[in-house]
């Protein structure tokens, strides 16, 4: 049999197993492939690939039902039907080695050729070659087929009771995985920090924050040793050097920068210098990108990219924000669902490529005057905080801005056994750009600041009643 036939089979197999990877592979092939080994081979993948788009599951026997109609429609005769749907029933049952490294690497390479070579000739059939604008297009279609694993979803499994030593190997590296943000309040609240193939998500309204605080994580991450790519879509790339400049060692702008902006390059010269009599500094490496300009995949090549022209693995991305990437679910889902969907996709990549992610957020109007900013305050927001492990919203009075304070409100911390302080108290000082933790005098002087505000005592979590207490208590306190 022929490798290609041989693969094509397998293809219909998974798809016949999974609903999932049938929308995910499938759907994207052309009927072609299939119809030109046989006729049978072509029912079966118009059949899949109609049910894929009307039902969420299906079994062989409504593949078969399909398949079925499909041929008495076309006038087929029986004996075709009949090998048509003993071959279906071949393909459902044959065994296929999932965990074969080398066959799953040819079914890729075999997809991707196929979706290269179909994308190709519909740009050439739609006489796209004539304006050159089209190229990039095509080339963005190009990469991102290349980048996608394509038939690699078979996740990860685990017999709880059996697997001793994978579960004794998955919790010894809880602690390794998770990195510091660098401030001791905030980690006492959020289990230490986050983890390589986490999300972090940031929240603030316009202006108000939300990119001194990714860059002084940024910072942290980097002063710990960290390599740290940091993907700005809002601001100027000068403007992200000036704070970074600023914030490493502590230096005021005044001192950076004279009369009229010009830089002073004595005090510039000296920083580089100073840089270097650290060398357990981590890299930072920042990607500056227009809004609507980034796309998921376009994302994850900037992320292969960097690591390629470093030779260095990616511990922290920072994506300073979301919002301004280029959604290609915004066409067919809701905001909210459009903006979930980009999340996850985040998330997925810092699994796939095992760096701790930070991403940003900003509140709609509705937040401007709210007592506490929380994320019920960002459109879509749900789907949101869904896809991340910590959400922190940034709430800062006038009295604290004037006097260099804000507080983190801990708006979403998963798997957290806190159940105290709502509110991460924070020193800002900005002439220096820089977010530290208070001291003990500071703390105080913050929260006297707050109670001559008039501000309400919002800092301890309320306890409410719910079903689970209730189910927990009918099982004598065991918890479920």
């Amino acid at each position: 049999m022929r490798m290609s036939k041989k693969i094509k089979e397998i293809i219909l197999h998974n798809s016949l197993k999974d609903p999932n990877f049938a929308r995910d592979i499938l759907t994207q092939l052309p009927k072609h492939l299939f119809s030109s080994e046989s006729e049978k081979m072509g029912y079966i993948y118009t059949a899949i690939k109609r049910l894929t788009y009307t039902v969420d599951n299906y079994s062989t026997d409504t593949v078969a039902i399909k398949v079925e109609g499909l041929m008495n429609t076309n006038q087929e005769s029986e004996e075709d039907v009949t090998n048509a749907l003993k071959y279906l029933d071949d393909l459902y049952t044959v065994k296929v080695d999932n965990k074969d490294e080398s066959l799953k690497t040819e079914i890729n390479k075999y997809i991707k050729k196929e979706l290269s070579k179909e994308a190709l000739v519909k740009f050439i059939s739609e006489n796209k070659q004539e304006d050159s604008d089209n190229f990039t297009e095509l080339i963005e279609q190009l990469k991102q087929i290349e980048v996608n694993n394509l038939g690699e979803g078979d996740g990860e499994f685990l017999d709880f009771f059996n697997d001793v030593e994978k579960k004794k190997e998955l919790l010894s590296k809880l602690s390794v995985n998770k990195y510091s943000t660098g401030y001791t309040s905030l980690d006492a609240q959020i289990e230490g920090g986050i983890a390589r193939g986490e999300v972090g998500l940031v929240i603030a309204p316009s202006g108000r924050g939300k990119s001194l605080m990714a860059s002084n994580l940024a910072r942290n991450y980097v002063v710990n040793g960290l390599n740290v790519l940091y993907i700005g879509l809002e601001e100027k790339l000068d403007r992200m050097v000036l704070r970074t400049e600023q914030q490493i060692l502590g230096v005021d702008k005044s001192a950076l920068l004279k009369d009229k902006l010009q830089l002073n390059e004595q005090v510039f010269d000296a920083l580089q210098t100073k840089y270097k009599e650290y060398p357990t500094l981590g890299n930072l490496y920042m990607s500056k990108h227009m809004p609507g300009e980034v796309s998921p995949t376009k994302l994850e090549q900037i992320i292969i990219n960097t690591m390629i022209r470093k030779d260095i693995q990616i511990d922290v991305v920072i994506i300073d924000y979301p919002k301004l990437m280029r959604n290609p679910y915004e066409k067919y889902a809701s905001e909210s669902e459009s903006g979930g969907r980009l999340f996850e996709d985040i998330r997925r990549l810092s699994q796939q490529y095992n760096f701790v992610c930070w991403t940003l957020a900003q509140t709609n109007r509705s937040a401007y005057g709210s007592d506490v900013i929380t994320s019920e305050h960002v459109e879509g927001s749900r789907k949101i905080i869904n896809a991340v492990e910590v959400a922190l919203v940034l709430n800062q009075k006038d009295i604290e801005f004037k006097n260099g304070f804000l507080r983190l409100y801990l708006d979403k911390v998963r798997n957290s056994s806190n159940t105290g302080e709502r509110f991460v108290h924070m020193k800002v000082n900005p002439m220096k750009m820089r977010i530290k933790d208070e001291t003990e005098e500071e703390y105080k002087e913050h929260l006297a600041l707050l109670s001559d505000d008039g501000r309400e005592d919002t800092n301890k979590f309320q306890k409410k009643e719910n079903k689970v207490d209730q189910l927990n208590n009918s099982f004598g306190g065991l918890e479920i």
